[in-house]
């Protein structure tokens, strides 16, 4: 078996100190990349936080935020019927009358396709 020369020894220095800077140069790189990302998400954060306003973000937050948002639907749909309602109530009644009706109760030609009251 051969034995390792001193010659071989810097070689192998020499080899092991390029893949060393080689992979200093990467890791320097590499925390650049992840400086430039927090910055980008940091920006992405402060544009996205006036949008959403005081929207939920977790789990149990979204659950309340979603029942109170029914139960203000189903109040108002209820408030929207009793409009309604209150609208037809308003609303008087109307009978449409047919030729013959018009003629008996005197019905003008001077408001064709108009039913008076």
């Amino acid at each position: 078996m051969r034995r390792p020369s001193a010659k071989d020894g810097d070689a192998e220095n020499r080899h092991l100190r390029r893949e060393l800077e080689k992979y200093s140069a990467k890791l320097a790189s590499e925390k650049n990349r992840a400086a430039m990302l927090e910055l980008q998400l940091k920006s992405m954060r402060a544009t996205m936080t006036p949008a959403l306003g005081d929207s939920p973000t977790d789990d149990d937050s979204l659950a309340e935020a979603n029942a109170k948002l029914k139960a203000e639907n189903k109040a108002l749909k209820t408030e929207l019927e009793d409009a309604r309602s209150h609208i037809f109530g308003l609303q008087s009644y109307r009978k449409d009358l047919t030729p013959e009706e018009v003629k008996r109760v005197g019905g003008t030609s001077s408001c064709p396709g108009v039913v008076c009251c």
